[in-house]
């Protein structure tokens, strides 16, 4: 299957992160070569999960101040914005291999997924705080 491209600006990757029930021993790695030991649970994603990068990919509309930093980097926007994390450009095989042991069928096809510039996630769930802080410095879509 020939590769998808994700342009600057959008979003179609799902990254665990911190979540409840994912408590890595250290933070994620996003830098090349390196892992993360983190236990996955049959359990449902928190809207807020997806929300969160996709808010991350619209504030990054292409080449501009992630470029300056390291993948793997942790940075706030401001003091009460999310943890964000650089994930850097580059390809990721996405989905899991059909011969997985408890494999959703909508976890495949695997695909080969190319992000085509440096884009922040955000490590934890929005919170409202965020949310609101977010909504009142006129960002957010005002929402």
């Amino acid at each position: 299957m020939s590769g998808a491209t994700v342009p600057p600006g959008e979003v179609c990757v799902g990254l665990t992160g911190q979540l409840p029930w994912l408590r890595p021993k250290q933070p994620p790695s996003f830098k090349p070569g390196g892992t993360s030991e983190m236990p996955a649970r049959n359990q449902r994603i928190p809207w807020s999960v997806p929300l969160s990068i996709w808010l991350a990919a619209a504030a990054m509309p292409g080449p501009g101040p992630l470029d300056a930093q390291e993948a793997g980097d942790a940075f706030r926007d401001c003091e009460v914005c999310p943890l964000m994390v650089v994930v850097p450009a580059g390809s990721f095989m996405m989905g899991s291999p059909s011969d997985e042991e408890g494999r959703y069928r909508l976890e495949g096809p695997q695909h080969e997924v190319t992000i085509g510039s440096p884009l922040a996630v955000g490590v934890y769930e929005v919170t409202f705080e965020e949310w609101d802080a977010c909504v009142t410095e006129g960002g957010c879509g005002g929402h």
